[in-house]
């Protein structure tokens, strides 16, 4: 019996490994592809029950606006100053050393996002057939929703795709809607990318070693070619 040299045993007992593991990560990859592939998109990214809201023409109201010069800012360093709509409303929005503040432009009022109003923007972003449920403040923001820093307001709609909505809790913007479609979505993704570790990208360490692995996996399949099909001794009784 042909006795292999104990680099060659240890190459193949590597390449069986490698193969196992390799092969495992590629039924990942089919599935996961194949899943998202049948997922709607536009469903998974809030899409449907997402209105479509026009800012009013604020140039019209202009004549009944306030001066800045007359908002309370208190001790507040101004660092910018923009006029906008807030609810079918013209706002100042004013950016100081201590975050974002809303003033009514109409009558100089300090503006807060509370839950009420919270639901209220969630709503008039919403074109699904549900009422707009709880608002939970999140004053860490939520993973994945990068647009502005700063708290968000949660709202949930009691729709058949579980949408929330989140709107920001000092500009109120509405800066997405998510539903269990779009979690499920970037679970596989998730595994898809192997980005385990939620870093929002596919260059991660895990691609770059399952890359070298089955570089590794090729050069020792070729390498085993050479020790599996040489002729064999016969042994003569």
């Amino acid at each position: 019996m042909l006795r292999l040299h104990p680099f060659f045993v240890l190459l193949r007992f590597l390449h069986r490994w490698l193969s196992l593991i390799i092969g495992l990560q590629l039924l990942v990859w089919v599935g996961t592809g194949l899943l998202m592939s049948l997922i709607d998109q536009t469903q998974a990214g809030g899409g449907t029950t997402r209105a479509s809201v026009d800012p009013p023409g604020l140039d019209v109201a202009a004549a009944f606006l306030i001066a800045p010069d007359q908002l309370d800012m208190g001790n507040r360093t101004a660092l910018g100053l923009k006029l906008t709509s807030l609810a079918g409303g013209p706002v100042y929005q004013l950016k100081t050393d201590d975050g974002i503040k809303l003033y009514d432009a109409c009558t100089g009022r300090l503006v807060v996002i509370d839950a009420a109003l919270a639901q209220h923007l969630a709503l008039m972003s919403y074109a699904g057939p549900a009422a707009p449920g709880e608002a939970v403040l999140l004053p860490e923001g939520v993973a994945g929703i990068h647009a502005i820093a700063g708290p968000l307001w949660e709202v949930r709609m009691s729709d058949r795709l579980q949408t929330r909505v989140y709107v920001h809790g000092e500009t109120g913007t509405v800066l997405a809607h998510r539903n269990a479609r779009g979690e499920l979505m970037e679970t596989l993704l998730m595994l898809h990318f192997m980005d385990y570790f939620q870093v929002g990208g596919f260059n991660n360490p895990q691609i770059i070693a399952s890359a070298f692995l089955t570089l590794w996996l090729a050069i020792s399949g070729f390498l085993l070619l050479f020790v599996s099909f040489r002729p064999r001794r016969r042994t003569v009784a």
